[in-house]
């Protein structure tokens, strides 16, 4: 199984917003299905206690990506409800 990097999530999700996306747009986004596959397998490493320790690190990194996103699109939300 070939590995997802997190710097191309990162790289993935500054791409979108690059692109200047709409508000609507950047509440909508979701990451690439390949990248919520590759999270799930880590997750079920993680929970079976299997994860190697350069996957622990690509795991935290997904997380981190992850709350990063979920930063921006509550931002977005609170601008686009005229609470910022």
């Amino acid at each position: 199984m070939t590995t997802a990097p997190v710097s191309t999530l990162l790289e993935e999700i500054a791409s979108f917003l690059g692109g200047a996306p709409s508000l609507d747009e950047i509440i909508a986004y979701k990451i690439p299905a390949y990248f919520g596959e590759r999270l799930e397998v880590l997750m079920d490493e993680n929970s079976e206690g299997t994860i190697t320790p350069e996957e622990l690190d690509e795991f935290d990194e997904y997380l981190f990506a992850g709350h990063v996103l979920s930063m921006i699109q509550l931002k977005t939300r609170l601008k686009k409800a005229g609470k910022t």
